[in-house]
């Protein structure tokens, strides 16, 4: 959708592209109106990219692009052969 390059904590840039992020009905009119899109900031408190209308985006997910391992779940189940379990 354009617009600037944020810039990480590290001070290094990279293009972005939100669009995968930008689902649900939050982002619908973000998604739908490039002037609210544009208005993107980051949160001092959260340090979330945040939007006027409440959105947010962690930093982590796009880091992680969409995984980060915070948020995975560990099985130590799925470690096992499956025949272990038989």
């Amino acid at each position: 959708m354009g617009g600037s390059a944020p810039r990480r904590t590290n001070g290094s840039e990279s293009d972005l592209d939100l669009e995968p992020y930008l689902y649900g009905p939050i982002f619908e009119p973000i998604r739908r109106n490039r002037k609210l899109f544009s208005l993107v900031y980051v949160d001092p408190d959260t340090e979330t990219l945040t939007w006027p209308n409440g959105a947010d985006i962690d930093p982590d997910v796009l880091y992680y692009d969409g995984n980060p391992p915070w948020a995975v779940e560990e099985d130590s189940v799925t470690d096992a052969p499956s025949h272990a379990f038989a």
